[in-house]
């Protein structure tokens, strides 16, 4: 039992009182006259008032004639203290040309020809690895199936049925399976060694090599940017694929026309502080095999125009130091053209360019061009499954069909020019 107190029993005013205080402020004693004032004022001592001297107000806020600028909303500009050399015209992989091909052929002052070259073409089909079929399918396979990726996919949209939202897939991504097969496809490529010991003695395959060079075209410069997964360099050149005849026959070759506009509008202008020429494998590398032969690159989702577009861009960047680094800088027309292999792949299909440098000189469209070969073969199709048709509305695995043998053939071609009789 509680024994009742007062103590116990008074009432809390804390509460009220601090309550009181944050809804009222605190109170100041009224200046009203008090019996020391009148005496003293009587008397005629003149009396101040302290509080001003003790506590003496803020002074009075004028605002400035001019207001400063917002540091929250206006940033000052960073400032570079290098000296900028001049402004350029900048391509990378980010940039796609609106005219495609054609546009990139006006800047490499090129022109195009359909279908492989001749010596090429001969190569098809004459060397073929045992098995060859069999051993293909089984790197599709392997790429597509058999590797145990097991990440998120991207949420697949089909235009056959727009608005159908498909149950969240996991597997092996895109550009993993485009790794796995170029992988595989320069392995078995490379097998030949045996019967041609050159290929494995003389050539080595860089990975992850970087382009950046810049020319002069028209009174402009273009810097052409990128990165490519695999190069093969040699101690040697490949042989030109294209006769003095084809070389003199270019001068009648009409490049597109694209006047008013001019061929540089989906460039992008920026600063550049020093001139890039780091394409001459043989200042990059330190290594004897100094010449670039082929250059292998997976492409990004873009068209096969855009893909194709850029690839040349990036072979002729290669040709572009390789011809500088054997003739030095300011040479017209080369002695011995310069002649790289281009294999870019996306997810189904192998893209072929074979490009070769005659000339140095873009000071306009006149004179001879440079030549460069364009193919391209469907390794196989894949048709994904119609999730909305199946009766248990499960996504099936996808069905790979109509193999094409004529893309790995024409690989096999491209990397054995110049190796086999």
């Amino acid at each position: 039992m509680v024994r009742l107190s007062s103590i116990l029993c008074r009432s809390r005013f804390a509460r009220q009182q601090k309550q009181a205080f944050q809804r009222k402020g605190v109170y100041y004693v009224r200046n009203s006259p008090s019996l020391s004032q009148g005496i003293l004022q009587e008397s005629g001592a003149n009396v101040a008032d302290p509080r001003p001297e003790i506590n003496p107000p803020p002074p009075e806020w004028i605002p400035p004639a001019e207001m400063l600028d917002d540091f929250r909303i206006n940033f000052p500009p960073p400032q570079d203290h290098r000296k900028k050399d001049k402004s350029i015209w900048h391509l990378s992989s980010r940039i796609s040309l609106t005219e495609g091909i054609d546009q990139a052929c006006l800047l490499t002052k090129t022109q195009r020809f359909n279908g492989l070259p001749p010596q090429i073409e001969r190569l098809v089909d004459k060397y073929s690895l045992t098995n060859q079929d069999e051993k293909i399918k089984d790197v599709i396979r392997h790429a597509m199936t058999w590797n145990n990726t097991n990440k998120k996919l991207p949420r697949r949209i089909d235009f056959e049925r727009p608005g159908y939202v498909f149950t969240r897939e996991y597997g092996i991504p895109n550009y993993k399976s485009i790794c796995i097969m170029l992988e595989n496809y320069i392995r078995l490529s490379q097998s030949f060694g045996g019967a041609y010991p050159e290929l494995t003695a003389s050539r080595r395959l860089v990975c992850k090599p970087s382009i950046e060079t810049s020319y002069e075209y028209q009174n402009e410069t273009i810097e052409i940017r990128a990165l490519n997964d695999y190069i093969v360099n040699d101690r040697r050149p490949l042989n030109p694929l294209g006769n003095d005849q084809m070389i003199a026959e270019s001068v009648n070759h009409e490049l597109l026309d694209m006047y008013p506009v001019s061929p540089t509008v989906d460039l992008l202008r920026t600063d550049i502080y020093e001139d890039l020429n780091r394409g001459a494998f043989k200042e990059m590398l330190r290594i004897p095999c100094s010449h670039p032969q082929i250059v292998f690159r997976i492409n990004s989702g873009r068209g096969r125009e855009a893909n194709q577009a850029f690839n040349l861009m990036t072979t002729f960047g290669i040709a572009i130091t390789e011809a500088r680094s054997r003739y030095g800088i300011g040479m017209g027309k080369l002695e011995v053209p310069v002649t790289i292999i281009n294999m870019n792949i996306s997810f189904n299909r192998i893209n072929y360019i074979v490009f070769q440098l005659n000339t140095m000189d873009f000071d306009n469209d006149e004179g001879i061009k440079n030549l460069a070969w364009f193919d391209s073969e469907l390794m196989f199709r894949k048709h994904p499954c119609k999730q909305w048709l199946e009766a248990d509305n499960k996504i099936k695995p996808a069905v790979y069909n109509d193999y094409n043998k004529k893309a790995f053939s024409k690989f096999l071609a491209l990397y054995l020019y110049d190796y086999v009789n």
